[in-house]
């Protein structure tokens, strides 16, 4: 693992963009540009498993390194990328907004039906029951009930 934890600080620290490159410049800048979302994804696990690591030191030098990419990598403007991710994002939030409605349509109407079958019940304790059990019904119920 020491070796992973040095290879990726050495590989932040070498992936300066800032570094004129004479010719292969723009090929380069163009190269981190169109890839910028990914670096930043890669970086982003790269300082998760740091937050685990026995390594003294590691994820505080990780982060200063990350911070610095950071930085050159918005100085590079905007990427043809960045249509195409925000659109990928918004999709993405669309989606689990449907996703949220029909999971808690079928919650509220799976409590009405537990409720149905038991009017004893409160909606808190179905409420409480329901989630306990995952939203499955007949656990719910036998929950409710005491029957194990």
């Amino acid at each position: 693992m020491f070796l992973v934890v040095r290879l990726r600080a050495c590989s932040l620290r070498e992936a300066d963009v800032s570094v004129p490159l004479s010719l292969s410049q723009d090929v380069v800048r163009q190269h981190f540009l169109l890839k910028r979302a990914h670096i930043r994804k890669v970086v982003r696990g790269w300082l998760e498993e740091a937050k685990t690591s026995d390594t003294r030191g590691h994820e505080a030098a990780l982060k200063a390194q990350v911070d610095k990419l950071e930085v050159e990598l918005k100085k590079l403007g905007p990427s043809p990328c960045d249509a195409i991710e925000e659109k990928e994002k918004e999709e993405a939030a669309r989606v689990a907004a449907e996703e949220r409605a029909t999971r808690d349509a079928a919650r509220a109407e799976t409590m009405q039906q537990v409720l149905a079958v038991l009017p004893f019940c409160t909606s808190d304790q179905v409420l409480a029951a329901l989630e306990a059990c995952d939203y499955n019904m007949e656990a719910t119920i036998n929950r409710l009930l005491g029957v194990d």
